[in-house]
């Protein structure tokens, strides 16, 4: 079944949501992955609101060799090859793995560029907003906002 799938502030069209929606709205999947699973309840809640899903159709690149994007990857679904700086399959991720739980080659610049093998559901999230809700304490004020000059608004 194809539809509109609601994620936070998100919405993404033209989702296959029995494969998506079950994965992605489900905090318990946020929970798996690296590291937001090192997150309190409250703030993994807060991810899923700010988290953008994105399906990339086979063939698109998510990233190239050298991007300074600032964004946290992860595959939901489908088949990913990384590639390196000669045009080399050096790796190929897929949904349902184990591989699946960690962020697609997350250094910054990247190290390899990233193709979608299939058509893939990925979820996006802005590092440094990532990184301020990893370091930031419980009882500390829920961030509003992320700026991508670096500047954050907490409520």
């Amino acid at each position: 079944m194809i539809g509109v799938l609601k994620t936070g502030q998100y919405i993404v069209e033209n989702v296959d949501m029995l494969a998506s929606e079950k994965d992605i709205t489900d905090t318990m999947n946020l929970q798996e992955l690296v590291p937001l699973n090192a997150l309190s309840s409250k703030r993994l809640q807060e991810v899923s609101k700010k988290i953008v899903i994105e399906e990339v159709l086979q063939g698109k690149y998510l990233f190239r060799k050298g991007d300074k994007d600032n964004q946290t990857i992860y595959l939901l679904h489908g088949r990913v090859n990384l590639i390196d700086g000669f045009r080399k399959v050096t790796d190929e991720l897929e949904g349902g793995t184990d591989k699946r739980r960690y962020a697609i080659a997350s250094q910054q610049p990247r190290p390899v560029s990233a193709r979608a093998a299939s058509k893939c559901i990925i979820a996006r999230i802005d590092s440094g907003l990532l990184d301020v809700l990893l370091s930031c304490h419980e009882s500390s004020a829920e961030v509003k906002s992320y700026v991508s000059n670096g500047k954050f608004q907490f409520r």
